[in-house]
């Protein structure tokens, strides 16, 4: 478990949240209808600032997770979450039925989708070098 008792589902650092302010002032110029967030905390905290730049509210949803996480496995050493971490065939799909529902949803709109670069990566491929905190579109 982590120092504050949230296992793997840890905050922001500080530097994180300056990140994610700084994604909120880039998507802010955005005509945005709305911000959907995985519910792990440093994704809920990100989507936080950008509704907030956005008046927006954040909507959870479960597609949006981390295809694991480090906390997921009660007592797992974070050597042990790293040993585990790639497995997760059903990520790739799980993501892919998000991007696919707004597409059927929301045909016309600006939709801003927090999520994490494991399941991005599981999805779109080839991106293991991206950086930790970015704006990564896909146009339907």
């Amino acid at each position: 478990a982590m120092a504050d008792g949230s296992a793997g589902d840890a905050g922001l650092s500080t530097d994180g949240h300056a990140l994610a302010g700084a994604v909120a002032a880039t998507i802010a110029e955005r005509d945005a209808h709305a911000v959907y967030t995985s519910p792990l905390r440093r994704a809920r905290e990100t989507a936080d600032h950008i509704a907030t730049a956005l008046a927006l509210d954040v909507v959870v949803d479960a597609r949006l997770r981390e295809k694991t996480n480090w906390g997921d496995v009660e007592g797992e050493s974070f050597d042990e979450f790293l040993a585990r971490w790639p497995r997760s065939p059903s990520a790739a799909p799980r993501l892919a039925s998000f991007v696919d529902d707004m597409c059927a949803r929301f045909p016309r709109a600006t939709i801003i989708a927090v999520t994490h670069g494991g399941i991005v990566d599981d999805l779109l491929g080839g991106h293991e070098h991206w950086p930790h905190c970015g704006i990564t579109e896909l146009v339907s």
